[in-house]
């Protein structure tokens, strides 16, 4: 096999002499991109040129196929320099752009008025597809450019009019437990029960629906729910990289084969996540190994120990530097689909395609909240110590003062700062302190907080998806409210009410799921968000109060004896004897005169009694668990 791939690149060396590629040559021209900028808008506009915008990735394999092909074609490189005023965007670092006009996939090929309106656009194009477009696109402007712009700017106008007018009547809406019936239903007229996820094409992990499916589960004694989501874990489950660990992003085909072969931190977050919790709660102990190699690739890959943060991606495709017939330094790229069928040992003579170094906060923090939960579970304390360094990283880096947590690491010049990034961070926070028990998450938390109703909230509760700026070109004009963010928002608004009991929070909870109520179905899959609030909200959160001597070892191995019990709608606080005294006696709870730690388990306002043995509470969990689907609330 090692021959095989000294053969293969050696094939594609002696190709590159007979037909050398333009960017291995520094004399041969390229097209000047722009960055999304002042700059670039002027220049199309002084000049009356169409913008050509590609929104591109550093992990993305179609985006490497088409640097190399249609953007390295020399006519393609005329008209694109001559007849447009070229933007280059990374959709990763600039999420406002990508999430504005992305044309559903990477690399998205745009092109824009002057203004920054859409005329046209598509994903991936050949070479020969550029040639053939580009002279229409410029006809196109030239024809109906003004009358785009007028058209486009009116339905910008109208459609901030009418999400306002949706914000401000949304107040008196109901949302009601029957809309969980509702969303689950909707599941699964799209679940493919032969594979497995939704659909019948092309097959992704959506975590969304994986979370609602477990807390569904946890709530609900339907079979349906618990099949559903196996199916759904086995279908993803084979995303799995079974040499190197990690898992691929998404799959073309309806069986979950021939993924495309890049990694995400996020794609990896959410399915360690799953694995984690389906090992618990479904009793799936083939996934034992799964977690293990998972967290192995990230430690290995992704992992930035000197600092702490998380990288967010590793690219599809390897990329070698060779010394062609010629003697000249040549780029040789080994596409994923054949360097990923090569075995360890032939990998290892390769080496491993490039992982970009950029932390974002939304991402690392999705990661620090499954590594948490593996630290739980598996009481693994070093799991943990990674877990906590990602989040003092995340303050210590991009925490900027009265603004919020900026998007990511590096920083660029131009801070970006967006809902996603905040309400993930926002999590992991919480995640960290009921973890950690250490009151400096939770003073980070309560100073980001009021920072983000102010920089994205709306007076009626629900919040933008990025800050307001003035200088905002094209579509980024515009803000939308997310259902996604949204709704974890609401949930971590009600993780504090139970936490603090304060009605505001609950209040606030209450504004956004009044908000999505007459319009959670307008997105498809995505309602699962939506549902996963709407058991936060109806059914009661099972409280576990582990009273005992602080950083006693007695009290962290019962501690530890609680986090692996197998629910996931769990909320955990340790208190002093006393204190758990003045909170408890009241409610007709006698706690154990014993100096021993115990443990009490809390069902809205009913307790059960006090358990000191691990091996009894198990079956105080049971029928906490057993109350908590027998109590719907309002």
């Amino acid at each position: 096999m090692i021959k095989k791939i000294f053969v293969y690149s050696l094939l594609i060396v002696f190709l590159l002499q007979l037909n050398p590629p333009v960017y291995s040559q520094s004399s041969s021209p390229t097209i000047r991109w722009y960055d999304w900028s002042e700059e670039a808008f002027k220049k199309a506009k002084s000049e009356n040129k169409p913008i050509l915008l590609n929104l591109t990735t550093t992990w993305c394999h179609w985006c490497h196929v088409m640097d190399q092909e249609a953007y390295e074609d020399e006519e393609v490189i005329w008209l694109a320099n001559q007849m447009f005023v070229p933007i280059r965007v990374d959709a990763d670092q600039r999420v406002d752009v990508n999430e504005r006009y992305n044309m559903g996939g990477w690399p998205s090929t745009v092109f824009l008025t002057p203004q920054g309106n859409v005329l046209v656009g598509s994903t991936f194009l050949t070479a020969e597809e550029m040639r053939l477009s580009l002279p229409n696109i410029i006809d196109l402007y030239q024809k109906k450019g003004e009358e785009f712009d007028k058209t486009k700017n009116n339905e910008n106008i109208l459609f901030g009019k009418a999400l306002q007018q949706q914000i401000e009547s949304s107040e008196n809406e109901d949302f009601a437990p029957s809309f969980i019936d509702k969303i689950m239903a909707s599941l699964l007229i799209s679940t493919d029960d032969l594979h497995g996820g939704m659909g019948e094409r092309d097959k992704s992990p959506i975590p969304e629906v994986t979370e609602f499916l477990f807390l569904l589960s946890e709530v609900s004694s339907d079979e349906k729910v618990k099949r559903v989501l196996r199916q759904f874990l086995e279908g993803q489950n084979k995303l799995f990289d079974s040499v190197a660990g990690g898992f691929f992003r998404y799959t073309d085909k309806r069986d979950w084969t021939e993924p495309q072969y890049e990694k995400l931190l996020s794609t990896n977050a959410f399915l360690l996540r799953d694995l984690i919790w389906g090992k618990t709660q479904l009793d799936r102990e083939e996934d034992i190994l799964l977690i293990d190699r998972t967290l192995d690739y990230l430690k290995k890959n992704l992992w930035d120990k000197p600092l702490g943060g998380f990288f967010g991606s590793q690219n599809s495709d390897l990329t070698i530097r060779t010394s062609g017939l010629n003697q000249k330094e040549q780029s040789v790229r080994i596409p994923g689909k054949v360097y990923y069928s090569y075995s360890e040992a032939e990998r290892a003579e390769l080496g491993v395609p490039l992982v970009d170094r950029h932390v974002f906060t939304d991402s690392c923090s999705q990661i620090v909240s499954s590594l948490l939960e593996g630290a739980r579970k598996n009481s693994d304390a070093e799991l943990g110590k990674i877990a906590l360094r990602a989040v003092d990283f995340l303050q210590k880096t991009l925490f900027a003062k009265g603004l919020g947590m900026k998007h990511g690491f590096p920083a660029t010049d131009k801070p970006l700062f967006s809902l996603k990034d905040q309400v993930w961070y926002l999590k992991a926070l919480l995640d960290a302190y009921e973890y950690s028990q250490n009151k400096k998450y939770w003073n980070d938390f309560i100073t980001l907080l009021p920072i983000v109703e102010r920089q994205l909230g709306t007076p009626e509760g629900v919040f933008y998806d990025f800050s307001e700026e003035e200088t905002a070109f094209g579509n980024l004009k515009r803000r939308e409210v997310p259902l996604v963010e949204n709704c974890l928002m609401a949930r971590i608004y009600l993780k504090v009410f139970r936490m603090k009991g304060k009605e505001v929070y609950r209040n606030k909870s209450k504004a956004i799921l009044n908000f999505f109520a007459p319009r959670y179905q307008q997105y498809s899959f995505f309602s699962a968000a939506y549902g996963s609030a709407l058991i936060d909200w109806f059914y009661p959160m099972m409280k576990m109060k582990i009273v005992g001597k602080p950083n006693s070892e007695q009290l962290r191995k019962l501690t530890n004896e609680a986090f692996k019990l197998p629910g996931n709608r769990i909320d955990f606080e340790v208190l002093e004897l006393e204190d758990a005294r003045k909170e408890l006696e009241p409610l007709g709870i006698q706690l154990l005169e014993k100096s021993n730690p115990q443990i009490v388990i809390c069902v809205g306002e009913k307790c059960l009694t006090p358990e000191s043995s691990p091996e009894k509470l198990l079956v105080q969990f049971e029928l906490a668990q057993n109350m908590v689907r027998a109590e719907v609330l309002t």
